[in-house]
């Protein structure tokens, strides 16, 4: 349902409308103009809608009556629930209010984070006789607990089918712009010192909250592939594929990355 046409324009200016919080008919929720608020309308000129006013304003259950939190119709019953009317924009509207206040809530949140870390941070450095503890940054990382469980068959069945299709794309499609393999001289072995530090703290205490979203396809791309096609040239396609399959942990995270083992990636550098 929407009270606009489809036109984008009529959609866009309808929504800023509404989030704007300027006037609309109390009934219907169509924009009121500038002679009707002036006028001091709370509801558009269509009689069905003066109508309607006039009911509420003298029923019973006036005061009691849900409305909906962006154009404040009266809301049916099987809506009440949800806060809002069936109305696109309006459900729009809420959705990104909703999401505005999530925000703030979370900027809010890793505020007091922050503070109480520089608190500890501050109270530890006094016991150590550490001075200018401010000089030592606060990071503030995610952090999962999540038990371990076997490798389940069919998600070894999925991953096979992502890395044939990333492999057999890498081998017969030429790369895209800005997509070339490393060059073997940058590539590394060995985590440099500030890498070291951030595997050493930051994933150990984070254990790995952001690779519950790798899956089956372990956030690999073709450009992974070709990566390793670099480093390991002639290597079949299959040989490739198996490679990666024999780097899966017998036991992972759970719903989490497929690769995602005790100590985190399994995957070799």
């Amino acid at each position: 349902m929407s009270r606009t046409c489809e036109s984008p324009s009529c959609r866009t200016a309808y929504r800023q409308h509404l989030a704007l919080g300027k006037p609309v008919c109390d009934v219907c929720g169509r924009p009121l103009t500038d002679m009707q608020v002036a006028g001091r309308q709370t509801a558009c000129d269509s009689i069905s809608c003066r109508l309607k006013q006039a009911q509420l304003r003298h029923s019973a259950a006036a005061e009691s009556l849900h409305r909906c939190s962006v154009c404040h119709v009266p809301l049916p019953t099987y809506r009440v629930a949800y806060g809002v009317c069936d109305d696109r924009e309006c459900m729009v509207v809420q959705g990104a209010i909703r999401q505005a206040e999530f925000n703030e809530q979370r900027r809010l949140q890793h505020e007091r984070f922050v503070q109480a870390a520089q608190e500890m941070r501050d109270k530890r450095a006094e016991m150590l006789g550490v001075e200018a503890a401010e000089s030592y940054p606060v990071a503030i990382v995610p952090h999962t607990e999540v038990p371990l469980s076997p490798s389940q068959p069919e998600r070894i069945v999925h991953l096979r089918d992502h890395l044939r299709r990333l492999v057999d794309t890498a081998f017969h499609d030429p790369p895209a712009a800005g997509d070339a393999p490393y060059l073997l001289s940058e590539l590394s072995e060995e985590p440099t010192e500030v890498e070291s530090v951030l595997f050493g703290n930051a994933c150990r205490l984070c254990r790995g909250h952001c690779c519950r979203m790798g899956a089956e396809h372990a956030f690999l791309s073709v450009k992974s592939i070709r990566d390793f096609m670099a480093r390991n040239p002639g290597c079949s396609p299959e040989q490739i594929v198996e490679t990666y399959i024999e780097g899966v942990p017998n036991q992972s995270i759970v719903d989490s990355c497929v690769y995602h083992g005790e100590f985190g990636c399994a995957l070799p550098r």
